[in-house]
């Protein structure tokens, strides 16, 4: 102790109003020793000052949240191209934060916010016709839920894995990322619409698979979960329900997820009327809310599901297809060429070869095909 501070153990042990030792009675100091200590205080400071410069406070993090929230409603309501390239903006921002400045008061925060924001740019990979791309967005964003400890993103990302499998022809895998997801989202302390997206993605697996029943169970399991949330829950909100755009699951979309899983279980009537009820209440909600991309999508399953019921309805078939043709190019997203297609196969049959309106059906679609690769490759210009 006397090395240490440099005086006598007797003048370091005595009493708060003892005199302070005079220069007579202190230790020598020594120099070698008087150079370790400033040493450790300068590192200390230094220290000191590292820390103060990491604090991310209530303001910056207020910014960086409403910056998310912001992307998520222009995801279901803007072009998607410039809306990706916003997000790959805050997510470099985020990460450097999170590299740069890490914050432990403040780091759970920001992996939520990484992770909601990866787990968007996933959605749109996907959107944009590039599954691998998703894949590897959806992994960075598993990372982040972790760090963060959010079941509930945990669960809406897996559920996100499950929409893009199903999508491109892997229901089985879609129904198994769907299963795992449903054990994060019990976790969870606020039961919100990531459970109502989880039924509605697993009826429209089952469906693609050809198993009405358990497709039909699934969409009653997913309006169970919606009444309990607005009978429990209707002020208390999960913190993606609060982000709200695309990482929120409305009612509208849920009719559309209803309206492909009909369709794919073979019964057009019902898959027409529950995409009008789609497409009613985007036209009827909130601007802000309203989905051009399911609605574009909903039209097309209403044109389909007019082609396929027993009394046939062309014209009817084809002033939907037109709503999606007329549309403005920017918003005539990859995502609609899988279920083009389909209708095209429809339109090929032979029943409909001497057909004038089929022709022309065809010919739209491949004006909107079109449209939708030039969407695609934007990304990379």
């Amino acid at each position: 102790m006397e090395a240490e501070f440099g005086y006598a153990i007797d003048h370091l042990l005595a009493t708060d109003d003892a005199k302070p030792p005079s220069s007579d009675d202190s230790l020598p100091r020594d120099p070698q020793s008087l150079d370790i200590v400033d040493a450790a205080s300068r590192r200390s400071s230094e220290f000191a000052m590292w820390a103060d410069s990491i604090r991310i406070g209530e303001r910056p993090l207020t910014s960086l949240r409403a910056r998310v929230a912001a992307l998520a409603h222009d995801y279901v309501n803007s072009p998607l191209t410039p809306v990706f390239r916003e997000l790959v903006n805050l997510r470099d921002d985020l990460f450097s934060l999170i590299r740069d400045r890490p914050d432990p008061a403040r780091l759970q925060d920001m992996y939520f916010l990484a992770g909601a924001t990866c787990a968007m740019l996933a959605y749109a990979s996907g959107d944009l016709g590039f599954p691998h791309a998703a894949r590897v967005q959806a992994q960075a964003a598993l990372a982040c839920a972790e760090k963060a400890d959010n079941e509930t993103l945990t669960a809406w990302v897996l559920g996100n894995q499950a929409m893009t499998s199903e999508w491109y022809g892997r229901p089985e895998e879609g129904l198994r990322f769907a299963a795992e997801a449903l054990t994060h989202a019990q976790k969870a302390q606020i039961p919100g619409t990531v459970l109502v997206r989880l039924a509605s993605i697993e009826a429209r697996a089952y469906g693609r698979m050809g198993h009405t029943a358990a497709a039909i169970e699934a969409m009653d399991r997913a309006s169970a979960a919606r009444d309990l949330i607005e009978a429990r829950y209707t002020d208390e909100l999960d913190e993606l329900d609060e982000l709200g755009g695309i990482l929120t699951f409305a009612l509208a979309k849920q009719h559309f997820y209803d309206g492909s899983a009909f369709l794919r279980i073979g019964s057009p009537a019902a898959a027409e009327r529950t995409a009008l009820a789609t497409i009613s209440a985007y036209a009827s909600g909130p601007s802000t809310q309203r989905s051009y991309g399911d609605e574009a999508l909903a039209w097309v399953d209403v044109s389909t599901a007019r082609v396929r019921q027993p009394s046939v309805d062309l014209d009817g078939a084809a002033q939907a297809l037109d709503v999606v043709y007329r549309l403005p190019p920017s918003l005539q997203i990859p995502a609609l060429l899988q279920p083009l297609s389909e209708l095209r196969r429809e339109l090929e049959l032979p029943r409909y070869r001497g057909s004038e309106i089929a022709k022309s059906m065809r010919e739209t679609i491949n004006d909107i095909r079109d449209n939708c690769f030039r969407s695609s490759s934007e990304i990379t210009s």
